[in-house]
C-alpha cells in the first residue's frame, strides 16, 4: 500500500506546478523524447527486497532501490516522428565509494505514467532500479548524472540534453458527450453524460449520473451520484458517495463504500470499508475488511482486522487473527491464528487452530489446537487444555457408523443424557452370522492369555493400565478389525462367555459335589447301621458269655 501511495504523491508532485497551464492541441508523440533542456526533479525512492513475493513475506537476498524521477520538458514543437534518446537513461546510483549501473531490465520509462499538460511543458515519471546490499545505508545513495553531478533526493537540476532537438505536439483527445455542467479536461478523458461530472485525469472516464469525479489515470466511474474515483485505474460502478481512492481500488456499487487500499474491492451495500491491500466486501452494511487480503462476504457490523481473515456473514462478527474464519451468526469472536468459528451465537475460538461452535463455546488463548462445541444452554462452555475435543451435549451423544439400505443405522455408539458410559448398539436385527461360541475353549484360551499392567508411551508412567496386548488377544481369539486394537465389544463378549463357561463348570463341579454329599450321607447312615450293628452283636457276645 505505502508504495502505491508513494506514486500517487509523487505524479501529484511532479504536476503541481503545471496546472495552471492552458492546454494546446497537439498531435502525436514517440518516445523517448529529447529537448534541449530539461528540469529533472529526483522526488523520493524506496528500497523493497528483489524476491519479495508476497506483501507479508520477506527472503532473504539483494535488496533494490526504487527511485522515481520526474522530468519537466519544455519547448514543445510538432514533429510527430520524434524518436531521439535522452541521457538521463545513463542514470546511475552512487554513494561515497560505489557507483551502481541500473538494472537493464527493470530501466523504464513509464510512459503508462505520463501526465500530459500542454503549452510548452510536459511531465515524464521515469522508473529506475538499481540492486545493492540489504544491508547499505539507504540515506547515502544519491542520483549520479551523466556529467557527473550527483542529484539528492528532493532537489531539482537543469539538465542539458543531446545536441540534435526535436519535440512534439499532443492533442488531449479529450471528450464531453453530454449532458450539463461535465470537465474533461485531461489526456484522453471522457464523461459521456450526466451533470457535473469530472474526469480530470488521463484517461479518466465518467459514464453519467451526477458529481461524479475521476481524478486519476484510468479512473471509471460508470454513474451514481457523487462518487469519487482518485487511484489509478479505480473503478466505481455506480451507487452514491461511494470512494475508490487507492490504485485498482473497485466498489460496484451501493452507498458511502470506501475501498482506501490497493486492489480493494466492494461489491456493493452501504458504508462498508475496505482498508488494506486485496482486502474484499462482497456487499451488506457498515462491514470492516481493515486487514491484508481479508475477506468479508455480507452481513452486518464485521470486521476482519488481520491478514488474510474470514467472515462470510453474519452479525457483529470479527476475525481479528492471521487466517482466521468465521462463517457466520452473531458476535462471534476468531481471535486466535487459523481459528475457525463455523456459526453460532457469541463464540470465542483464542487458540490458534482452534475451533469453536454453538452457544457461548470459549477457547482460551492459551488453549491451540481446541475443538470445542456447545449445545443450547445458556451458560458459557470453556475449554480446559490445550489440543482437547470436549463437546457440552446435554440431550446425549451417538455416533452412527453405517446403515441399512433403508438409512436407519445398524453400527454405532451412544452416550446417553445424563450417562457416563458408552452404549453400543447391539440390536440383533442388525447382526448376521449368529453362532454360539465354545465356552470351554474360550476360557482355556484366556487362561494361556497373557494379562499384564502397563502404561501407554503418550502418558506419565504413574498412570497404569492393565489388559492384554491386541496382538495376543488377537491370536487367541481372531477377533476384530486388526492386531493393533481390542475393540470393547469383543473385549466384552469374551469376558461373558469366559463367566459363562466358568458358570457352567461351577455348575459341573457344584452336581459332583451334591452327588458325593449324597454318596456321603448314605456311608454315613451305613456307617452308623454298621456301628448299630456291630454294638448290638457285642453285647450278646457279653451277655452269652456272662450266661456260661
Amino acid at each position: 500500500m505505502k508504495s502505491k501511495l508513494l506514486l500517487f504523491l509523487i505524479l501529484l508532485t511532479g504536476c503541481a506546478g503545471l496546472q495552471d497551464s492552458t492546454p494546446k492541441p497537439i498531435s502525436g508523440i514517440d518516445y523517448p523524447i529529447s529537448i534541449a533542456e530539461a528540469e529533472l526533479t529526483v522526488l523520493d525512492a524506496r528500497i523493497r527486497n528483489s524476491m519479495q513475493t508476497h506483501y507479508m513475506m520477506s527472503y532473504p537476498g539483494p535488496s533494490q532501490v526504487f527511485y522515481v524521477v520526474t522530468l519537466s520538458l519544455e519547448g514543445i514543437d510538432e514533429d510527430p516522428d520524434l524518436t531521439l534518446d535522452w541521457g538521463t537513461t545513463n542514470l546511475k546510483l552512487a554513494d561515497e565509494t560505489n557507483i551502481i549501473e541500473p538494472t537493464e531490465s527493470q530501466r523504464t520509462i513509464a510512459d503508462e505514467h505520463v501526465e500530459y499538460k500542454v503549452s510548452e511543458n510536459v511531465t515524464f515519471i521515469y522508473l529506475y532500479y538499481f540492486e545493492v546490499s540489504k544491508d547499505a545505508d539507504f540515506e547515502n545513495y544519491s542520483l549520479l548524472l551523466p556529467n557527473g553531478q550527483t542529484v539528492a533526493l528532493g532537489s531539482i537540476v537543469s539538465i542539458a540534453a543531446p545536441p540534435e532537438t526535436r519535440s512534439v505536439e499532443i492533442d488531449l483527445n479529450n471528450v464531453v458527450d453530454g449532458g450539463s455542467g461535465n470537465q474533461a479536461d485531461a489526456f484522453h478523458a471522457t464523461v459521456s453524460g450526466g451533470q457535473m461530472n469530472i474526469a480530470s485525469a488521463s484517461h479518466a472516464t465518467v459514464g453519467g449520473g451526477r458529481q461524479n469525479t475521476a481524478s486519476y489515470f484510468y479512473a471509471t466511474i460508470g454513474g451514481g451520484y457523487a462518487n469519487t474515483a482518485t487511484g489509478r485505474d479505480t473503478v466505481i460502478g455506480g451507487g452514491s458517495r461511494n470512494t475508490a481512492d487507492d490504485a485498482r481500488a473497485t466498489i460496484g456499487g451501493g452507498i458511502q463504500n470506501s475501498a482506501s487500499a490497493p486492489d480493494t474491492t466492494i461489491a456493493g451495500g452501504a458504508y462498508n470499508l475496505a482498508s488494506d491491500d486485496y482486502a474484499s466486501v462482497g456487499g451488506g452494511t457498515r462491514n470492516s475488511a481493515a486487514g491484508f487480503s481479508s475477506t468479508i462476504s455480507g452481513g452486518v457490523g464485521n470486521t476482519t482486522s488481520a491478514d488474510q481473515a474470514t467472515i462470510g456473514g453474519g452479525l457483529g462478527n470479527q476475525a481479528t487473527a492471521s487466517y482466521a474464519t468465521i462463517s457466520g451468526g452473531h458476535g462471534n469472536i476468531a481471535s486466535g491464528a487459523y481459528a475457525a468459528i463455523p456459526g453460532g451465537l457469541l463464540n470465542i475460538a483464542a487458540g490458534d487452530f482452534s475451533i469453536a461452535s454453538g452457544h457461548r463455546a470459549q477457547v482460551d488463548a492459551d488453549h491451540p489446537g481446541v475443538f470445542l462445541y456447545a449445545d443450547s444452554s445458556d451458560f458459557a462452555f470453556y475449554s480446559e487444555i490445550a489440543n482437547e475435543f470436549a463437546v457440552r451435549a446435554t440431550g446425549g451423544v451417538r455416533f452412527v457408523t453405517s446403515i441399512d439400505e433403508q438409512g436407519n443405522p445398524i453400527t454405532g455408539i451412544n452416550l446417553p443424557a445424563g450417562s457416563g458410559a458408552w452404549s453400543t448398539l447391539s440390536d440383533r436385527d442388525t447382526k448376521a452370522d449368529i453362532s454360539p461360541v465354545d465356552q470351554d475353549q474360550i476360557l482355556a484360551s484366556l487362561a494361556e492369555m497373557p494379562i499384564s499392567t502397563w502404561h501407554y508411551a503418550g502418558q506419565d508412567p504413574s498412570i497404569q493400565h492393565i489388559g492384554p496386548m491386541a496382538q495376543d488377544f488377537y491370536a487367541s481369539f481372531g477377533l476384530g478389525e486388526d492386531d493393533r486394537h481390542i475393540s470393547t465389544v469383543d473385549a466384552d463378549g469374551i469376558s461373558l462367555a469366559a463367566i459363562q463357561g466358568l458358570y457352567s463348570m461351577a455348575q459341573d463341579q457344584e452336581a459332583r459335589i451334591n452327588a458325593l454329599e449324597t454318596q456321603i450321607k448314605i456311608l454315613h447312615i451305613a456307617l452308623l447301621c454298621f456301628i448299630f450293628m456291630f454294638a448290638i452283636l457285642i453285647r450278646k457276645q457279653i451277655s452269652s458269655q456272662e450266661v456260661s
